[in-house]
């Protein structure tokens, strides 16, 4: 009886979408995330990520749409990636260390409509990267956000696109609906090519969150545990044990 009760309840989880994931946890007094020894609430990440839906949504994202995520591991990173789940649209995970030809590679291949990218992260000049990339591969890039923490407004145009601020973005009205599907793809993570370019694999809400309730379940996560997110987000190993958390 308890074995079928488990394997029902994980069945009516796999037809949830991810917003609607997170917003049943919205209410649990324990932290989603420590950052640099600030707390953040499953709530507060609820609430940002629905604004960051409702700006994206507004730069003209639809479902179906690609926005690629070119982050480090921060809270910004899984604000966005459920920004783009609630709005149906699918987050291209983008690695950091990436160089313009292979960022053109990327951005051309997948199609991105939206950029998100810190433009001085550690000092590096993503700007110069972006805008070292061939004007053929950023043929379907229509917008650029640019996350700051030091308060510096973004330029207003960065490889012949508009850039805008995702602090703007972050507190603007939240998006209300949630237009995801379970089955509906998601996230799109590149292959680590050896002779080749690197492959795209696609993978859905509810490959994401059987996944997620696998690990879980196996590692024994709880309430009570605390996970080191040590990895890097834009790589599955990363990004698993965020979503398992």
């Amino acid at each position: 009886m308890g074995k079928s009760s488990e394997s029902s309840r994980a069945a009516r989880r796999l037809r949830l979408t991810l917003p609607e994931l997170l917003a049943r946890h919205a209410s649990h007094p324990f932290p989603a995330l420590i950052e640099r020894g600030k707390t953040v609430s499953f709530a507060a990440l609820a609430d940002v990520s629905r604004r960051v839906a409702g700006g994206l949504s507004r730069l003209g994202v639809a479902p179906g749409d690609r926005v690629a995520l070119w982050l480090p591991s921060t809270t910004a990173w899984l604000t966005v990636f459920f920004a783009c789940a609630q709005l149906g649209a699918i987050a291209v995970a983008v690695n950091t260390r990436f160089r313009s030809h292979e960022l053109n590679d990327v951005l051309a291949r997948s199609g991105a409509k939206v950029l998100v990218f810190w433009p001085d992260f550690k000092g590096i000049d993503f700007g110069g990267t972006l805008a070292a990339c061939d004007a053929h591969a950023l043929d379907r890039l229509e917008s650029v956000v640019a996350y700051s923490e030091d308060g510096m407004p973004a330029s207003r145009s960065l490889a012949g696109k508009a850039v805008f601020d995702y602090a703007t973005l972050s507190s603007g009205e939240p998006l209300p609906e949630n237009r995801a599907k379970a089955e509906a793809a998601c996230v799109m993570f590149t292959t680590s090519g050896t002779t080749n370019a690197p492959k795209f694999v696609l993978h859905s809400h509810r490959a994401v969150i059987g996944h997620a309730l696998d690990v879980a379940h196996r590692f024994a996560i709880g309430a009570d545990s605390l996970l080191f997110l040590i990895p890097p987000l834009c790589g599955v190993y990363g990004f698993c044990s965020a979503m398992a958390a």
